[in-house]
């Protein structure tokens, strides 16, 4: 059955109501974007829609479907805050066992989510210059030397509209 909204606003909003992100228009910590993260100051997360996993069909015509899902969390300053949070929010949608999250009236049963390997760190803005950047900009400094770390994690997602 096609949903009205993605699998990601139903995870999103799953988290949220854990308390574990906010909605970016609360304009508290940890807001937790979908499809786009801006580039903004302060800690914050990304869910995107990505490929499932078609499970086969059942003896009844409905088809198995695993949405695929990706959470990329952005930590200013502090690797182990964003590592941390990416670390809690795993553990909490891996728990997830039919659950359900109702979004403008109708309820959406989370079977299960699985988690598709470990978390993927990065670091983004570097920080330190090489020499031949420093010329280029005339000795001054970059005006991007703020280290961000990012963090992606992937699941598949078993989501029924009940």
């Amino acid at each position: 059955m096609a949903f009205e909204i993605s699998q990601a606003q139903i995870i999103r909003d799953y988290i949220i109501d854990e308390g574990l992100m906010s909605l970016p228009s609360n304009e508290t910590d940890w807001p937790l974007y979908i499809g786009s993260l801006p580039d903004i100051d302060g800690d914050c997360g990304c869910i995107y829609n990505i490929s499932g996993r078609l499970d086969g069909r059942l003896s009844d015509g409905t088809v198995i479907s695993h949405r695929g899902i990706s959470i990329h969390i952005r930590a200013d300053d502090n690797y182990d805050d964003g590592y941390n949070k990416m670390e809690s929010i795993a553990i909490y949608l891996e728990l997830a066992h039919n659950d359900t999250v109702v979004i403008d009236g109708i309820t959406y049963q989370i079977v299960n989510i699985t988690r598709q390997g470990n978390i993927i760190p990065a670091v983004e803005g570097g920080g330190a210059l090489t020499l031949q950047e420093i010329l280029q900009r005339g000795g001054g400094e970059s005006s991007n030397t703020k280290r961000r770390f990012l963090f992606e994690l992937r699941f598949l997602t078993t989501i029924n509209r009940l």
